[in-house]
């Protein structure tokens, strides 16, 4: 009934693992578990996570050079071998006991349904500096089902996400996208585009592996890339994603670069706030938009 679609980089999914193994094992359905390991460079998490081999219906598999968070995720559902697919990020864990019969109910009760999202929480766990991920995460990503269906297609994140195989090999996510970030948000614009009914539940994981706060400001920069590179080739249109619909507007007037000149004067002085103890979202968002700014006129 259900593939469990697990890429792995450098990060132990053991613990990840077991549970959903566990749980589906009590709800006796028809269940594989494939996690695919993205030729990590770690080998500790590798043989840590050979462990999981020995577990029935689980596969673990290392590819022998690195593919990309798109194309890894495209050859999970090629490997797939039951109708619906549930993609989990290996750096995450269910927070509910009963989280694959929760998915399993959505599936039931909704017909008409191809995807379904559950969410993601970060709980108040963290060191100093990690303050940056763990505060956008918490008041920006965290968000209810109410929350997440007043705009279900961009909500949607495949740290926890449940889709129907025929829906997902029609669409797939696009593998000239290889570094981290919005590879989710073309996913979304492509399911939105072919009117691919959405339902978002509370089922959440908990992050666990939270970035440093340089990991994150390199993370973001590498999604705004991806960004900038599918809006100036015409596979997202400006106005899907909040910031392209931004820069849209301020372009037509000619304010992009006031932008421009803000991040070469402050980039230095902005750094060292999201660097710190106490980072401001604020002073991220506007770090974020007047990058992407200047990556325009590269």
């Amino acid at each position: 009934m259900i593939s469990i679609l697990i890429p792995t980089y450098n990060c132990i999914a053991v613990n990840l693992i077991k549970e959903l193994h566990s749980q589906c094992l009590q709800l006796e359905i028809d269940f594989e578990i494939i996690c695919l390991d993205d030729a990590s460079h770690k080998t500790d998490t590798i043989i840590a996570n050979r462990e999981i081999n020995t577990l029935h219906s689980v596969v673990f598999e290392e590819l022998p050079q690195n593919i990309g968070r798109s194309a890894i995720r495209n050859k999970l559902a090629e490997k797939a071998k039951y109708p619906w697919l549930l993609y989990l990020d290996a750096d995450v864990i269910p927070i509910q006991k009963n989280f694959i019969s929760n998915y399993n109910l959505a599936i039931k009760n909704n017909n008409n349904v191809k995807v379904v999202y559950g969410g993601r929480k970060h709980l108040p766990r963290h060191n100093s500096n990690q303050k940056l991920r763990w505060k956008y995460g918490f008041y920006k990503e965290d968000k209810t089902k109410e929350e997440r269906n007043r705009n279900p297609y961009i909500s949607i994140i495949t740290n926890n996400l449940l889709v129907k195989k025929d829906i997902f090999h029609k669409i797939k996510f696009d593998e000239s996208l290889k570094n981290y970030g919005h590879e989710d948000t073309l996913f979304s614009y492509h399911l939105k585009k072919e009117n691919v009914e959405v339902l978002h539940i509370d089922n959440y994981v908990n992050h666990q592996e939270i970035d440093s706060n340089q990991e994150f400001i390199t993370k973001t920069e590498f999604g705004l890339q991806n960004l900038h590179y599918l809006c100036k080739n015409g596979n997202l249109p400006y106005k899907y994603a909040k910031i392209t619909s931004y820069y849209q507007v301020i372009r037509k007037f000619h304010l992009n670069y006031i932008f421009i000149w803000s991040y070469k004067i402050f980039m230095s002085k902005m750094k060292k706030n999201l660097l710190s103890k106490s980072p401001s979202l604020k002073v991220f968002n506007i770090y974020k938009f007047c990058y992407f700014c200047n990556l325009n006129q590269l």
